[in-house]
């Protein structure tokens, strides 16, 4: 795939992200649940500072970043880890809490990533008359915009990860997203065991200051 693609799908992302929260008729429609996505054998392992730098990004944003998570992808016999050691964060111009990609996601992207603002979320939801917990687990999902844009369509990132602040981040792999209609046009939630509201907790999701 050429960076010339890869820009024009960034740049989709970006220029509909005001959209991200509108026109959804619920929440979390129940009509996915008839759908067998596939269990692959996928593991992904992050450097914990890595990770560390994505969430406090998430803490502080007062806009949507995206990010190309890249690393190594070890694959034998059907299993496959990636091993994911940087992130690369395209060039953007933002307005408003939304904004314009400039550059694109350099060939060996892995994941695609990208945060969602918690309160901008919540704001649209209590808008529409839903009910709102503060969990900030609410805001952790795959819209209309971030489906039909996203960088798995080009068939070269294994997934695309949500994430929402330091401890709360969500994650669908390609083949998952591949068995949703082409044409869903709705909000897309977290599949059984691909969310996690509780980074941190244990003492290995630390990171360790060097030595």
């Amino acid at each position: 795939m050429n960076m010339s693609r890869l820009e024009k799908i960034w740049t989709t992302i970006l220029v509909l992200a005001t959209a991200c929260v509108q026109g959804l008729a619920a929440q979390y429609p129940t009509e996915l649940d008839s759908i067998k996505f596939p269990v692959p054998h996928i593991w992904v392992n992050v450097d914990i500072r890595l990770q560390a730098w994505l969430g406090k990004i998430a803490d502080t944003a007062t806009v949507e970043h995206f990010a190309c998570l890249g690393g190594t992808a070890f694959v034998h016999d059907g299993d496959t880890l990636l091993a994911i050691r940087g992130a690369f964060l395209p060039r953007t111009v933002n307005d408003a809490g939304h904004g314009l990609v400039l550059g694109g996601c350099p060939e060996g992207t892995l994941l695609g990533w990208h945060n969602h603002l918690y309160g901008a979320v919540k704001t649209f939801f209590e808008q529409q008359g839903w009910k709102v917990t503060g969990d900030s687990a609410q805001a952790c999902y795959l819209s209309p915009v971030d489906f039909q844009s996203g960088l798995w369509k080009t068939g070269t990132v294994f997934g695309e990860v949500v994430q929402v602040n330091a401890r709360t981040f969500c994650w669908w792999f390609t083949s998952q997203l591949h068995a949703i209609p082409p044409d869903w046009w709705a909000f897309i939630h977290p599949l059984a065991g691909q969310s996690r509201s509780d980074w941190g907790d244990a003492p290995r999701e630390q990171p360790k200051e060097p030595k």
